[in-house]
């Protein structure tokens, strides 16, 4: 359920994370919900430079994306947790929801209006915080669990005679079975942070999140104009970088998690690799991903 403009525009003016993703943006967001009974409700927030003002900006103004569709799909979209394929209005715009906006400003300011769906969702109450982190502020300075380090590691066909030198970060924490953390594509290990900071985990399980090549700290391989070439999450070079990484960690039989792109690379592993893992955890994995690449262009170049 949508909420009205006053209430919106607060909650956007007191969010650091909305006001940093919608810094210079003019113009505003307009989210339009068609009513059962016909009707239409409208809510939404304009901007000047960034700044957030009270009220609604121009339908089909300059730097406004509007939004619109029925309750059915709203309720759901700002659920407190919403049902799956509702949970990132990305997946929506365009789809279940009528999306009109130039593509240029949709792009640059996608996290911003993913955010502000955020900030209309009921907030959960659950404020708990991990033991380690509820140290008061006079105890500064502290340390987290997880301690980071470089591998290098050849990756690529080595039968080829493609094979690469990669320098892999990875960051680990706790004791016990070796638990390997696969992030999602475009983003990296921190993904697990809170994960290392629960001694329930931590004493049972040796957790080891590192970063795919081309992202967070790992480094492009020096030894190629990498530059040069296109870029692709190809299923070789992703199940190459667990099964190199518990090599050289002298790992035994280790579990894999893995979420998203992990997920499907969890999948891949226990089909072409049963016998390296004991187990693997797939957390929004799929057997196949349909869609238009080209739908997602301006993720990589905005414009």
């Amino acid at each position: 359920m949508l909420v009205a403009p006053d209430a919106l525009a607060k909650l956007c003016l007191d969010d650091g994370e909305f006001r940093l993703a919608s810094r210079f943006w003019s113009g505003g967001v307009r989210l339009s919900e068609q009513l059962e009974d016909g009707s239409q409700r409208t809510t939404g927030v304009t901007l000047d430079n960034g700044l957030v003002l009270e009220g609604l900006p121009a339908a089909g103004g300059s730097g406004v994306i509007e939004l619109s569709g029925p309750s059915s799909v709203w309720d759901k979209a700002t659920a407190g947790i919403p049902p799956p394929f509702f949970n990132d209005i990305s997946i929506l715009a365009g789809r279940s929801l009528g999306l009109e906006s130039d593509e240029l400003t949709y792009w640059q300011y996608l996290p911003a209006l993913q955010r502000l769906i955020e900030l209309i969702r009921p907030q959960s109450t659950d404020t708990e915080a991990p033991a380690n982190s509820k140290a008061d502020v006079g105890s500064l300075p502290r340390h987290d669990a997880p301690t980071g380090r470089y591998v290098h590691l050849g990756l690529g066909d080595a039968s080829a005679g493609a094979s690469s030198d990669h320098r892999i970060y990875y960051e680990e924490a706790g004791r016990g079975i070796p638990l390997l953390l696969q992030h999602t594509a475009g983003s990296h290990g921190v993904q697990w942070r809170h994960l290392f900071e629960h001694p329930v985990i931590t004493d049972h399980f040796r957790l080891i999140a590192y970063d795919l090549p081309f992202h967070g700290k790992s480094i492009p391989p020096v030894d190629q104009q990498w530059w040069a070439q296109e870029y692709r999450l190809q299923g070789s070079l992703l199940r190459s970088v667990p099964l190199a990484l518990a090599d050289a960690l002298s790992l035994d039989q280790p579990v894999f998690m893995g979420c998203s792109v992990g997920g499907l690379l969890a999948l891949d592993l226990a089909l072409h690799h049963p016998d390296r893992f004991r187990a693997v955890i797939s957390l929004e994995g799929a057997l196949r991903i349909g869609g238009d690449l080209k739908r997602l262009a301006g993720f990589w170049h905005p414009g």
